[in-house]
């Protein structure tokens, strides 16, 4: 029987499914071109999905929100979410983690992310390339970075949307580990002036992102 990873790939219209290796060749390739290449992570679940996103560079992950999706929510509303963030930021690919079992297979749960996956796709939530990343131990890693950075705050009041952003930057700081053949440890981290250079350009572009909407409503008015 053909895989989920081989049915996703194959009724892929609007955007390409990539192998692992294919994306980290993307992601260089596009950093060579151009200098700069944002990436998203997605932790797929049941009634929400944690994302994070890269620097400019696509070499460090952080934490980005949730999007939830009630059970009365039509599944083309959370896609549309997905797809403004990836707009918005100007994403150039996606990471989306995989659940593979303890044997390294694709078992009942990529199974239940591939019929969610598809359904997003299917809404034209992913206008970019995307790459399935092994997510082993992304929950329990992210569970152990929550608990210690609040390790003074009690369990039961965690929130677990912070786990499930932290799983999402984990699977995508892994796949960028991966990329550039580095641990994070080794990362060449921006200095505080790149750093606030990048966020000013973001801020700018956010801006800018608006201001066009604007005047797109503005003219549908006229």
């Amino acid at each position: 029987t053909q895989s989920t990873w081989g049915i996703l790939r194959a009724q892929s219209t609007s955007m390409p499914v990539l192998s692992n290796a294919e994306m980290s060749q993307f992601v260089l390739s596009k950093l060579r071109r151009s200098g700069t290449c944002v990436m998203l992570g997605l932790d797929v679940g049941t009634l929400k999905f944690g994302l994070a996103y890269s620097d400019m560079y696509a070499q460090l992950a952080q934490p980005l929100g949730i999007v939830y999706k009630e059970p009365e929510h039509e599944i083309a509303k959370v896609a549309r979410k997905i797809k403004n963030i990836i707009e918005s930021r100007s994403v150039s690919g996606l990471v989306v983690g995989w659940p593979l079992n303890a044997m390294g297979h694709a078992g009942a749960a990529c199974n239940r992310t591939g019929s969610i996956l598809q359904g997003l796709m299917g809404a034209g939530a992913f206008p970019v390339p995307l790459t399935l990343f092994d997510e082993s131990h992304s929950t329990q890693d992210s569970a152990a970075l929550a608990q210690q950075a609040n390790s003074f705050e009690p369990l039961h009041n965690r929130p677990q949307r912070a786990m499930d952003q932290m799983a999402a930057a984990l699977i995508l700081q892994k796949f960028l580990d991966q990329t550039h053949g580095t641990s994070r440890a080794s990362i060449d981290v921006p200095s505080p002036s790149e750093i606030a250079e990048d966020r000013m350009n973001e801020r700018m572009h956010q801006r800018r992102m608006a201001k066009i909407k604007h005047e797109q409503r503005w003219t549908k008015i006229r």
